[in-house]
């Protein structure tokens, strides 16, 4: 009978450490935003869900299931220039090579799976 492998697991604190630790541990699977597990293809490979690849459009459609909906949280009371601003720059800004989608965009039927 086979025994199951033992199973580890770690937590980093960076995308980096994600793509090096699962480029150079055998069976590894890790989590990544899509764009920098493109951008890291030569060493990390993204999961194919039912035979599609991650891609924004397979998202949107709701061929590619597993997503996530990103944050950024200030205090209630804010009113702080420097925050809004600050939250604003990144909407903007995000470098994503066109992985990012943005939420207002996302059909209702499949954001409402998420939310």
């Amino acid at each position: 009978m086979l025994q199951p492998e033992k199973v580890v697991q770690t937590t980093v604190s960076s995308t980096q450490e994600v793509i090096n630790g699962v480029s150079t541990t055998a069976g590894a699977i890790g989590y990544v935003d899509l764009g920098s597990a493109d951008q890291a293809s030569d060493s990390v490979t993204a999961i194919n869900i039912n035979g599609n690849a991650p891609t924004p459009g397979l998202v949107e459609s709701d061929k590619y299931p597993f997503w996530a909906i990103e944050r950024m949280y200030t205090r209630q009371d804010s009113n702080n220039a420097l925050a809004l601003s600050f939250i604003g720059y990144v909407a903007d800004n995000i470098r994503t090579n066109n992985t990012f989608i943005n939420i207002a965009d996302m059909p209702l039927v499949v954001r409402a799976k998420h939310e």
